[in-house]
């Protein structure tokens, strides 16, 4: 097993993250239930059952990952988005340009919190647990790592950006050669398309896509046949584009936040908003205070 984090973060980096990740255990466990299943939210957003789920399990970096996914999910779509690019896509429309902070998803004060500061909590708790045994570690480890740096880039400067995708390229082939099954393997190679892409490494993005559709991942075949339609004018080859048939048996993502926005997203998000402010607002107020005050 390679050392993961030779050069990674400082040793006061660490150690700062470490202590974050215990404050924030005892925190969360405070925290008022956002709403409860059956209310007009109705599982659209999914934000109160994974803030849940960060409750019950502080220690899963992949709750933490799911809740910045999340929340940037649906301040993208809030701000007039494309849904139906969120089902095919949903971490490149993640992690795509224009990702702002400064929309007004629910109210102001839900406004405060960053959901940035989750992606220092997902990398902390695996980091922790890298350091604690390496041997332990397992794909999806290296995974959530991954995810959480290339998600990181996104938001950084240029320099910064270029070595944090360089990590989260290094990590997810890591994984990849590390994990046995075959469908975790494709969606892998879906997340190192994506990478690359935002690294501007063309060929490198088609070709970890092709790999993840001859593995059998659905996304990688209509994400494959949306680069082929936008290179042609042709109507005629974008028919023929649409009706080639691959064997993609995977159709779903087991490591990304995913809810069914196609069919529920459209025409509740503006009531869940209407609905949901008040419990957002002083939900989302606490624990973006607290994650400011530990981890800036």
């Amino acid at each position: 097993m390679p050392k993961f984090f030779d050069n990674f973060l400082s040793k006061q980096d660490q150690q700062s993250l470490s202590k974050f990740s215990r404050k924030a255990k005892g925190e969360l466990s405070k925290l008022p239930v956002i709403s409860a299943v059956g209310d007009a939210i109705q599982g659209a957003s999914g934000l109160a059952v994974l803030q849940e789920n960060l409750k019950q399990d502080p220690n899963n970096p992949k709750n933490w990952l799911y809740y910045y996914e999340a929340h940037m999910m649906y301040r993208k779509m809030n701000g007039g988005a494309n849904v139906g690019r969120v089902v095919i896509n949903p971490v490149g429309f993640i992690v795509g340009k224009g990702v702002s902070t400064s929309l007004n998803t629910l109210d102001d004060e839900y406004e405060k919190f960053d959901p940035k500061k989750c992606i220092g909590m997902t990398i902390a708790l695996v980091m922790k647990k890298i350091k604690k045994d390496q041997q332990k570690v397992r794909p999806i480890d290296l995974v959530l790592l991954a995810k959480a740096l290339s998600y990181s880039s996104a938001h950084a400067t240029a320099k910064s950006k270029t070595k944090l995708l360089n990590k989260a390229i290094k990590y997810m082939t890591i994984a990849i050669e590390l994990e046995k099954d075959k469908q975790r393997q494709a969606e892998y190679f879906f997340y190192l398309s994506q990478f690359y892409n935002q690294s501007g490494r063309e060929r490198m993005q088609l070709r970890s896509l092709n790999i993840s559709r001859k593995l059998g991942f659905q996304p990688a075949d209509k994400e494959i046949k949306s680069i082929l339609k936008k290179r042609t004018q042709n109507q005629e080859e974008k028919r023929k584009i649409d009706q080639n048939t691959s064997y993609v048996p995977y159709q779903t993502f087991l490591f990304t936040y995913n809810p069914d926005l196609d069919s529920r997203a459209g025409n509740t998000w503006n009531h869940v908003k209407e609905q949901q402010t008040k419990k957002f607002s002083e939900t989302g107020k606490r624990l973006g205070n607290f994650l400011d005050k530990h981890l800036k």
